[in-house]
């Protein structure tokens, strides 16, 4: 197991009741110890998270003044302007997605099971978006980075896509 696992220690000890030697009566001593680990999987669980940004004005000047300063407190932008979701939740659909093989429609219902209605079409619109919003730029400039080289290296795998413009399904295209 990795070493940097958390550990929840849990002690199973009688009661001073209970400590007292059956024999004689006296009270008994902690003699020695058993030790037994687990492999404790905690699923994956879902919390709201509500925002909330105070404004603020002064007393002051809403007294005496006509011109009222209001200052609002920084609040984080969300990931998906008007969206519920989280970059935690985006990361997650997309992990269980193209690491885990999940298709949306799988990962639907185990929402469901877990009593959230979320749509395989909201999750898609989600993954569109965070991709469009913060990963294009990303490949962009990777992209401008990789074509100032001289030389470059590809893995010339070869895959089949069944709809691409100007091709036939069973010609070869490259990642």
């Amino acid at each position: 197991m990795p070493e940097d696992l958390p550990v929840e220690i849990i002690e199973h000890e009688l009661s001073a009741e209970d400590c007292i030697c059956p024999a004689c009566g006296s009270k008994m001593h902690t003699m020695g110890k058993e030790t037994r680990e687990e492999l404790k999987i905690i699923p994956a669980k879902a919390v709201i998270t509500r925002h909330v940004r105070h404004i603020y004005a002064c007393r002051n000047c809403e007294a005496t003044s006509t011109n009222v300063p209001i200052v609002k407190a920084d609040m984080p932008e969300p990931v998906i302007k008007g969206g519920l979701a989280a970059p935690e939740t985006i990361a997650h659909i997309a992990v269980q997605k193209f690491m885990m093989a999940s298709p949306l429609y799988r990962q639907e219902q185990e929402w469901k099971q877990n009593g959230i209605l979320l749509s395989r079409q909201t999750m898609s619109n989600w993954l569109f978006k965070a991709s469009d919003n913060w990963l294009e730029p990303i490949y962009e400039e990777m992209k401008l980075k990789l074509c100032q080289h001289e030389v470059l290296h590809a893995d010339e795998t070869t895959l089949q896509v069944l709809k691409e413009p100007g091709k036939v399904a069973q010609s070869k295209s490259y990642m």
